[in-house]
């Protein structure tokens, strides 16, 4: 994966994250997101369908006939269900157990929809969501099952161009079928929640994928200071026309319309050849990225539980979901790749013990805050939001810590490792 893709990530999460805090109801927030949020959550999630078929069509480009062997197809399936599926259960195991009351009122009702939920399933068995933002990952799996047996057909075309007027005839096609259906009032769940039309945009990263084995600008035919006034170039024009979408109606606003700009800034940045370029592949913002899929699945209900919780001030309830949205992400990330966490940690001379002790302890004291604040047990609820803040605040800032020492011991090992070679 190009380094500032994975940059692009992180950011993408954080857009959904502040078009989300339309949920809780307040002047402000509604009057910022009328003005300049407005389509912000659409283009984000076409940016992840495109980023997502990408990663895979130049997968399968670069790897060759060898993807599509038994052994490559076994490994292709394995990983993509380890990316998916861990994070998933784990969320949803945690959420059902939060709402487990009204979940097993009904046995049978509630053995169904835990495991629509725990497989990502629920279309299938017809039970509802419950987490609202799990259908992105509901509609990759099918997109990942299907996604060999087209990349095969695409490597038999050996003409590029043949690439690029797939994608063009897609995204005409996409435009004839919103424009037929404009005075549709289910519009949304025509063209944002529908896994047939969300298809075309992950078949267009996956073409686009392949059409880049062969780039169209090439990093070692151009200098720095070219591909930095192109990244900014290209952002620039991006969001000159994000700025006009007021202008446009609401169908091409679920995706279709930011589709010609997402791709330009995809083939602009193909090479991490400018200053931009430079900024999204520093370490602390690819760290961010990695968290992005995490942060995304938990974000929604932590904002939801928040805003319930009784914190007085809209800052408040933000900044408290946001870090408790953050810090589970790292736990999640941390269970997940713990082998490769845990060997950071000891070899890292940087993270003296109190530090990690005083991270744990403060993880710990927000977890209670957050029982506490749900179960509304022992003391007041304006006293359990009040902890529940200043935990979040505290495990924020040692988060913030704890990331600074590793990056900087990545980026001293990386030194030494370049010394020693030069050698």
């Amino acid at each position: 994966m190009v380094k500032s893709y994975q940059g692009f990530r992180g950011f993408l999460a954080l857009g959904v994250f502040m078009v989300h805090l339309s949920i809780l109801r307040h002047t402000f927030l509604a009057n910022v997101y009328d003005n300049w949020l407005i389509g912000c959550g659409a283009f984000c999630v076409l940016f992840f369908f495109l980023l997502s078929g990408f990663g895979i069509g130049s997968s399968f480009a670069y790897k060759g006939n060898s993807a599509y062997t038994c052994k490559g197809l076994k490994s292709y399936y394995w990983r993509r269900i380890k990316a998916i599926y861990p994070a998933s259960i784990i969320i949803t195991l945690a959420l059902i157990f939060l709402d487990r009351a009204s979940i097993f009122s009904d046995f049978s009702e509630g053995v169904k929809y835990t495991i629509g939920n725990l497989f990502l399933i629920e279309d299938l068995l017809h039970v509802s969501r419950i987490n609202p933002v799990s259908w992105y990952l509901s509609f990759l799996l099918l997109y990942y099952a299907a996604a060999p047996f087209i990349a095969f057909l695409l490597s038999k075309i050996k003409w590029q161009p043949a690439f690029y007027l797939m994608i063009a005839a897609i995204f005409i096609g996409q435009i004839v079928i919103v424009t037929q259906n404009l005075d549709n009032p289910a519009h949304q769940q025509l063209f944002y929640t529908n896994w047939k039309f969300r298809f075309f945009d992950f078949l267009t990263g996956l073409i686009l994928g392949f059409a880049l084995q062969k780039p169209i600008i090439r990093k070692k035919n151009h200098r720095y200071f070219f591909f930095s006034c192109l990244e900014i170039g290209a952002l620039i024009l991006c969001a000159v026309f994000f700025y006009l979408r007021v202008y446009v109606p609401v169908p091409y606003l679920h995706g279709t319309y930011y589709a010609p700009f997402i791709l330009l800034i995809l083939i602009v940045f193909h090479e991490d050849g400018g200053v931009v370029s430079r900024f999204l592949s520093c370490p602390s913002v690819q760290f961010f990225g990695g968290l992005s899929l995490y942060f995304y699945l938990i974000h929604f209900k932590v904002l939801l539980r928040v805003s319930a919780s009784g914190i007085p001030r809209i800052s408040y309830i933000i900044l408290t979901a946001f870090g408790i949205s953050l810090v589970f992400s790292l736990l999640l990330y941390v269970l997940l790749h713990f082998n490769k966490t845990m060997q950071q940690l000891k070899t890292s001379k940087l993270q003296p013990i109190i530090e990690k002790l005083t991270l744990f302890l403060s993880i710990i004291l927000e977890a209670g805050c957050i029982i506490v604040c749900y179960q509304k047990i022992c003391i007041g609820q304006a006293a359990a939001a009040a902890a529940l803040f200043v935990a979040a605040t505290l495990t924020v800032a040692l988060f913030l810590l704890l990331v600074f020492h590793l990056l900087k011991y990545n980026s001293s090992s990386q030194k030494e490792s370049t010394d020693q070679s030069n050698q």
